[in-house]
C-alpha cells in the first residue's frame, strides 16, 4: 500500500511538469501583443483629442480677439449685421440673444479670404458645367432669327409734347438699328443728330477662350486684368412677345396724351461673349429688336447700337451684372434723344471714381479670386447744380 501511494504522486507531478512549461511559453507572447496594439491604438487617440482640443482653443481665440469683418460687403451688396443694443424688452424676447448669434456668425474674420479658400478647395473635385457636353434633345433650345424683311421694317409712332398747343406732336422713327430720330414739328420734321451708325466704329476685341461657371454665369480672360464675369442669356422671342403685348395694354389704358416708352437693355455677353461660345447662345440684339416689332403706339428706345458703338468704351463692369454709369448715360443721351427732352453733356458733370471694386459676379462665380485680384474702378458723374 505504501508503494502504491508512492507511485500516485509521482504521475500527479510528471504531468504538471510535462503541461506547465506548454502554457507558460505560448500565454506571455499573446499577452504582449494584446498590450502593444492597444498602446499604439490609445496613444493616437490621445493625439487626435489634443489636436482637436488645440483647433477649437485656436479658433475660439481668432473668433475673439481678432478684429472681425464690418460695414458693406460688395460681394454681396449688403452691410454684415451689427453688435445689437441691449434693452430688457430685446432680452426676454430672445431678439438680443439672437442678435448676438447673427452678429458672430455674420462677421467672422477674414471671411472672404476664407470663403475664396473654400471655393478653391472645392473646385478641385466633381464636374462642372464646362465639363459637360449634352446631345441629343437635351441641349440648349434652337436659336431664333429674324428675317432681313422685319429687321428692315420701321416703327412710326407719334410723340406727345405737352405744350401750350395740345395739337403739337413730334414724330419718331425708331429703325431696324435702333437709332432714333425727332422732331417737335407738325409738317417737315428736323431731325436730331444721333450716334454714328453700328458699322462705323470698331468693335472692341473679345476673348477667344471662355468657360462657364456655377452653370449660369460666363468668364473670359482669367488670370489676366481683363478677366471679366457676365450672366447668360436664355431670351426667347415668345417670351418678348409676351412682354410687348403687356406695355401695349399700358399704352391702349393711358391714351394718346401719354408716351409710353421702352428700353430693353442687353447685359454685358452681348459684346463681351468669348468667341468659342457665341454660338451657344441668342442674339440679343435680335431678341429686342422682336419686341420693337411687336409694339403698338410704344416708342422702343433701342440702345444696342449706341452700346456697341461705345463697347471699347468702360460702358460694363466686369465684376457686377449691372453697366458702369458711362454705359447708362449713353443710353439715357439716347432716350433723351427720341423723347425730344434737354440733356446735359458728360463734360458738365464732375466725375468721380472708387477702386477696388468688386461687384455681384464676385459672389455669383463663388468668389473667384481673379475677379479679387483685378477688381473693378467705378466711375460715376455727379451733377454740378445745387
Amino acid at each position: 500500500m505504501s508503494e502504491k501511494k508512492a507511485a500516485t504522486p509521482k504521475k500527479v507531478r510528471s504531468k504538471s511538469v510535462n503541461t506547465a512549461p506548454a502554457a507558460s511559453e505560448s500565454a506571455p507572447k499573446r499577452r504582449r501583443k494584446k498590450r502593444k496594439y492597444k498602446t499604439y491604438r490609445n496613444l493616437f487617440a490621445l493625439i487626435n483629442a489634443a489636436v482637436c482640443l488645440v483647433m477649437l482653443f485656436v479658433t475660439g481665440l481668432v473668433l475673439i480677439f481678432c478684429k472681425r469683418a464690418s460695414g458693406f460687403i460688395q460681394s454681396e451688396n449688403r452691410n454684415l449685421a451689427e453688435f445689437p443694443s441691449f434693452s430688457l424688452k430685446s432680452y426676454f424676447s430672445g431678439e438680443f440673444t439672437d442678435g448676438i448669434v447673427n452678429y458672430y456668425t455674420d462677421t467672422i474674420p477674414t471671411r472672404e479670404k476664407l470663403r475664396s479658400a473654400a471655393n478653391k478647395f472645392t473646385s478641385k473635385f466633381g464636374i462642372h458645367a464646362n465639363d459637360v457636353e449634352i446631345y441629343g434633345s437635351g441641349g440648349t433650345a434652337e436659336k431664333e432669327s429674324l428675317s432681313e424683311s422685319e429687321k428692315a421694317m420701321t416703327n412710326q409712332v407719334t410723340v406727345y409734347i405737352a405744350t401750350t398747343s395740345p395739337e403739337t406732336t413730334a414724330t419718331t422713327a425708331v429703325t431696324e438699328d435702333g437709332v432714333g430720330n425727332a422732331a417737335v414739328s407738325v409738317t417737315e420734321p428736323e431731325y436730331i443728330e444721333t450716334e454714328a451708325p453700328l458699322e462705323t466704329k470698331m468693335r472692341t476685341e473679345v476673348a477667344d477662350e471662355g468657360e462657364i461657371v456655377n452653370s449660369s454665369i460666363i468668364v473670359s480672360g482669367k488670370g489676366t486684368p481683363e478677366v471679366r464675369a457676365m450672366p447668360m442669356f436664355g431670351g426667347l422671342f415668345e417670351n418678348g412677345r409676351y412682354y410687348a403685348d403687356v406695355l401695349n395694354q399700358y399704352k391702349q389704358m393711358v391714351g394718346n396724351t401719354v408716351n409710353v416708352y421702352n428700353m430693353s437693355v442687353p447685359l454685358s455677353s452681348a459684346f463681351y461673349m468669348p468667341k468659342n461660345l457665341e454660338s451657344q447662345f441668342s442674339d440679343q440684339h435680335e431678341c429686342i429688336q422682336n419686341i420693337g416689332l411687336a409694339l403698338n403706339g410704344v416708342i422702343n428706345v433701342d440702345v444696342y447700337p449706341t452700346l456697341y458703338n461705345h463697347s471699347d468704351e468702360y460702358i460694363f463692369f466686369r465684376t457686377d451684372h449691372h453697366w458702369e454709369p458711362l454705359g447708362a448715360y449713353y443710353a439715357a443721351k439716347e432716350f433723351a434723344n427720341l423723347a425730344s427732352v434737354p440733356f446735359v453733356d458728360l463734360k458738365d458733370y464732375e466725375h468721380c471714381e472708387k477702386t477696388n471694386f468688386c461687384g455681384t459676379m464676385y459672389g455669383y462665380t463663388n468668389y473667384l479670386e481673379d475677379l479679387q485680384t483685378y477688381p473693378d474702378t467705378f466711375y460715376y458723374y455727379k451733377p454740378k447744380n445745387q
